[in-house]
């Protein structure tokens, strides 16, 4: 795995009772360490977390990616433990070579590290482009960050493999 090291920025915004968050990811060339992507992320609280809540209009703030994102988790049948905080990856951005595996897979696992040490409960994504990235024209969707994600431990909790899937990882479990 490719060594790297995430600087991270918060904004919490009292009135949707929520975490903005952005991150520099810094990577090693030689021997200079030198700012190469970025992670945009969001932390919810549990307690809040009922599909007849404020999570909707929170989620149609930030992006369509993360409404797709909360009406999978707020519809599952998986059983959330009150009281606990979700991170959600909305977007990684790899600034010279955007398909790098490795490097990707470092960087969610840096961001989960970071998550438990925040002692965020669960991490979720959508393992397909974030939907800037994806041509609208397109009548194909493929997830190549799937089994990158799989092998973090994430489990897929709704979508599938014809409509985006949506993965979610239980960092009680580490």
């Amino acid at each position: 795995m490719k060594e790297v090291y995430i600087m991270y920025t918060q904004n919490y915004d009292k009135e949707l009772n929520m975490v903005y968050g952005y991150g520099k990811v810094n990577g090693y060339i030689g021997k200079d360490r030198e700012v190469i992507g970025n992670i945009i992320f969001n932390f919810y609280n549990m307690h809040t977390f009922e599909p007849n809540n404020s999570n909707w209009q929170r989620a149609n703030i930030i992006s369509d990616d993360e409404v797709y994102l909360m009406e999978t988790l707020l519809k599952s049948d998986f059983e959330f433990e009150m009281g606990t905080s979700i991170a959600t990856i909305e977007k990684i951005s790899l600034f010279n070579d955007p398909w790098d595996t490795e490097l990707r897979k470092s960087v969610v696992q840096e961001f989960l590290d970071y998550c438990d040490y925040m002692m965020v409960n669960y991490v979720a994504t959508v393992a397909a482009d974030h939907q800037s990235e994806r041509s609208k024209t397109d009548n194909i969707i493929s997830f190549p960050k799937y089994k990158m994600y799989e092998t973090l431990g994430f489990m897929t909790l709704g979508g599938g493999m014809k409509n985006r899937p949506v993965l979610l990882k239980n960092l009680n479990l580490l």
